[in-house]
């Protein structure tokens, strides 16, 4: 279960999401949250300070003019080899 299939799109949604909201999710068997770690994040999202975050950064990696490179930086052919 991704967090967005119960509607928990954005940081702003985690800061502000109830008690009873994070227990729906932890009780779900399908997911990979537990409680403990939701509460977690939420305070990790409550402390962090709101920033833009600079065009040149890739979310996605695939989507880079090298995925592996942007993925796993100068260490990339190595990685891949790991996997051969």
């Amino acid at each position: 279960m991704q967090l967005a299939e119960k509607g928990f799109t954005t940081m702003k949604h985690i800061k502000y999401a109830t008690i009873n909201q994070l227990n729906l999710i932890a009780c779900t068997w399908t997911n990979k949250f537990t409680l403990t770690s939701l509460h977690q994040l939420q305070q990790q999202v409550k402390d962090a300070a709101p920033s833009n975050i600079p065009n040149n950064i890739v979310l996605v990696h695939r989507k880079a003019e090298n995925p592996y490179q942007s993925c796993y930086s100068e260490t990339w052919e190595s990685e891949i080899k790991k996997c051969r």
